[in-house]
């Protein structure tokens, strides 16, 4: 990994530094200290990044209008219009338990917005990591229709 070329936000979905920050142990502080000393122009950067990231809220689990659940790992962009289609754009990733929900007859469904795809699913449960250009799902039961 090119830390190097990291921004504050690069920094905010990276999981080995979000573990340095929440959990260090002794081989993450030495690892970073390290990379610190060779790249010293790029301290202000991830402390700054340190500092927010030591400010995030870390909530177990999130519960939409519609009672369906999202466990963030790191999502900090989600909203949830009011209209009849079930809607959430992420940045980060979230993992989702979507219930099935009917309206006149047929099935609603449930849609997931990420800069690159959507992912429409009826009912399942499934992981979404959508990061530096990348989206990556992971499906733990049912069916996803994704679009690009």
């Amino acid at each position: 990994m090119d830390y190097r070329k990291f921004g504050i936000h690069d920094f905010l979905a990276d999981e080995l530094f979000l573990e340095w920050v929440m959990s260090p142990t002794e081989g993450l502080n030495s690892f970073w200290e390290e990379w610190l000393s060779r790249n010293p122009d790029r301290r202000p950067v991830l402390e700054k990044a340190r500092a927010i990231a030591r400010q995030i809220d870390f909530p177990e689990k999130w519960t939409t209008r519609e009672k369906q659940e999202m466990w963030p790992q790191l999502t900090y962009d989600r909203r949830f219009p009011e209209n009849p289609v079930r809607e959430v754009w992420i940045r980060g990733e979230a993992f989702f338990r979507v219930a099935s929900k009917k309206s006149g007859g047929r099935k609603v469904p449930f849609v997931v917005h990420t800069h690159e795809l959507d992912v429409q699913v009826l009912g399942t449960a499934f992981n979404v990591a959508n990061r530096r250009g990348r989206v990556d799902i992971a499906l733990e039961h049912g069916s996803v229709v994704v679009a690009a």
